[in-house]
């Protein structure tokens, strides 16, 4: 950004900003041989967000899953940060007011697996971002079926099939 004094009393703030958004207090003076004055001026320099966070993580069901923080790196004015991706029961996405959300919670029962998350950042300046995350919940194995059954020798049988559950899937 340049500041320019046209030479005819007025000046010019022209520019194309680098760096970070954010907001910059300007102090502007004018002189001549009867004094000098300032006047303050806020320059309001926007930025489209950025955000920064860990790409993965993995929780146990049952147990109390460290809380994940997603930030905003950079970008001006603060984003608000969402996402309509799938959480496993017991585990959830809250955004905070200061550009940050956390994920969080207890995995419940069957919901072992990969869950990819994606999250977003918006501050109304385009282009909005998205953050890659995957939260990976281990589940012991389960094993259902019959507990009994009856064969006759000599004669080909079968039994009921037994189920397993778990992640990742066990043998």
């Amino acid at each position: 950004m340049t500041f320019k004094d046209n030479g005819d009393g007025t000046a010019t703030l022209a520019g194309t900003a680098t760096g970070g958004g954010g907001q910059y207090a300007i102090s502007v003076m004018a002189t001549n041989e009867a004094g000098t004055t300032s006047q303050p001026f806020q320059l309001v320099v926007n930025q489209a967000p950025k955000l920064s966070g860990p790409s993965a993580t993995t929780y146990t069901v049952g147990t109390a899953g460290a809380a994940q923080v997603f930030t905003q790196s950079g970008g001006y004015p603060v984003a608000t940060l969402s996402t309509t991706s799938t959480l496993p029961g017991g585990v959830t996405f809250t955004p905070g007011s200061n550009g940050s959300a956390t994920i969080a919670g207890t995995p419940t029962a069957g919901s072992g697996g990969v869950y990819p998350i994606t999250i977003t950042g918006d501050n109304g300046i385009p282009p909005a971002t998205s953050f890659p995350f995957t939260l990976t919940v281990r589940e012991a194995p389960s094993l259902s079926g019959p507990s009994t059954g009856a064969f006759v020798v000599g004669t080909a049988g079968a039994t009921s099939i037994f189920t397993v559950g778990g992640y990742p899937a066990p043998t």
